[in-house]
């Protein structure tokens, strides 16, 4: 049996890049932890070691905050309600450093885009995803 989804839920979403002025619902939707231990999503832009450091001392917060101020592409925030409910990321693929030497995530074309992280909070609606790029 298929399930039907709740089609009022989804076109009730509103979608807004990350900027200076919904910074504050990014926080929230990301936690004290940066959602996933300090990742601030920040965790294929950088290299490990410079990623691995900014997980201790706000580093990566600070560092994702830095490229929003600079109005770089960071990604996307959707909204339920005025709640943040989910984050996907984005940029050049130039910007993820940690992709450009993978040979898994290796550039399979010559589009500029890349997706490396989703990022969902479970709501009332029972809507749930994480990304396994998104390491808890």
């Amino acid at each position: 049996m298929k399930k039907e989804h709740d089609t009022g839920f989804l076109s009730s979403l509103r979608f807004e890049p990350l900027t200076l002025q919904n910074w504050g619902k990014f926080e929230e939707l990301f936690g004290a932890k940066g959602a996933c231990g300090n990742c601030w999503c920040m965790s294929f832009r950088l290299s490990k070691s410079d990623f691995e450091e900014g997980k201790s001392n706000k580093g990566n917060k600070e560092a994702k905050y830095a490229l929003v101020k600079a109005g770089k592409p960071t990604g996307l925030l959707a909204f339920y309600e005025d709640i943040p409910v989910a984050w996907c990321a984005f940029s050049p693929r130039e910007d993820f450093v940690k992709l450009s030497r993978s040979r898994v995530h290796k550039p399979i074309d010559s589009k500029p885009g890349q997706f490396p992280a989703l990022l969902l909070q479970k709501i009332s609606a029972g809507w749930a995803f994480q990304s396994p790029y998104c390491r808890v």
